[in-house]
């Protein structure tokens, strides 16, 4: 019920949620790198902790891997420390049904990504074991 509420408010011209909407959407369909970075700092602006945003920014760039690694451990610390005040990692049996658990996830994914790339396969397989645990349905197709 919540969500239907929320689904509309979303689409209601005019509403925040309308146009943080219609940022990601443009975000997404954009092909002009120029226009993704500026879409990217506008929605900064108004999340500045949407680590999808964040972990985009260090995956696309055009950094080494190891620096990119380097660049989303950090991410990634700050991400978990921000998500351990939230919940309970420890206890917590849904992680991935939270979006902040969603975004940590595809943070952790694509350092695995990166770790593949430059053939640590023993550190990929550690973050993948960590993904399927935190998302056993894995909708990243970790298991692949």
């Amino acid at each position: 019920m919540q969500e239907n509420k929320v689904e509309k408010l979303m689409y209601k011209e005019g509403t925040y949620e309308n146009k943080l909407f219609e940022l990601y959407v443009n975000l997404y369909e954009e092909e002009d790198e120029t226009i993704r970075k500026d879409l990217r700092e506008r929605i900064l602006k108004l999340i500045p902790d949407d680590y999808d945003i964040k972990s985009d920014i260090v995956f696309y760039s055009n950094s080494s891997p190891v620096v990119k690694i380097r660049e989303l451990e950090v991410l990634e610390k700050e991400c978990y420390d921000r998500l351990n005040k939230l919940f309970d990692l420890n206890e917590i049996d849904d992680f991935y049904c939270y979006i902040e658990g969603r975004e940590y996830i595809r943070l952790i994914d694509k350092i695995a990504c990166l770790y593949l790339d430059i053939n640590k396969k023993e550190e990929n397989f550690k973050l993948c074991e960590k993904i399927i645990s935190l998302n056993p349905g894995d909708n990243l197709s970790i298991l692949d």
